[in-house]
């Protein structure tokens, strides 16, 4: 549940700084984001747990992948907090473990939906969501400026990102109130 909980917080600090260009709501995004990405971690050890008896080799890989994830953006965004590397420079590695982390919840809803241990609209929401948002992040990440870290999606997909910053936070909430 915290892993939802601070990662909303965080999504809505990036949002003040996408929409209002406050660098202060950035930098703040980026520290939340560190207890985000260590309580989603746990998550995944939760998740790995619960499925790790019927499925051992498909929980442990699938859990192997998200951890790297995590471990990956956590290092980057402990850099970023430090300010030990401008963001353009860890653009593109950023938006790479974001996109594992949606495969893994993707992934860990499969999982959901086909072992029946967990309730199976946890499962549904969690693969349309992830759909969705590897699919709105396709269509952002075409633009190079973006992809570079030195410009911002549009406000059409902002606005079309909305439900995904509100439903990713709530699947994890979700998740650890299920587990």
């Amino acid at each position: 549940m915290a892993g939802g909980c601070l990662l909303a917080t965080q999504w809505v600090l990036l949002t003040l700084f996408f929409v209002r260009k406050n660098e202060a709501a950035d930098r703040a995004s980026n520290v939340v984001a560190i207890p985000a990405l260590i309580a989603i971690g746990v998550s995944m050890g939760a998740v790995l747990d619960r499925f790790a008896e019927d499925v051992p080799v498909v929980a442990s890989v699938v859990t192997g992948i998200g951890l790297l994830a995590v471990t990956v953006n956590l290092g980057l965004t402990v850099a970023l907090v430090l300010e030990a590397v401008p963001f353009p420079r860890i653009a593109m590695p950023a938006t790479l473990s974001w996109a594992v982390l949606f495969l893994w919840i993707g992934a860990a809803s499969v999982l959901i939906v086909a072992e029946g241990r967990l309730p199976a609209w946890l499962g549904w929401i969690g693969i349309g969501t992830i759909a969705y948002a590897i699919a709105l992040l396709a269509v952002i990440m075409r633009n190079p400026e973006v992809r570079t870290g030195v410009g911002v999606p549009s406000r059409a997909q902002m606005a079309a990102g909305a439900p995904i910053l509100v439903l990713i936070p709530l699947w994890f909430v979700l998740l650890g109130v299920n587990l």
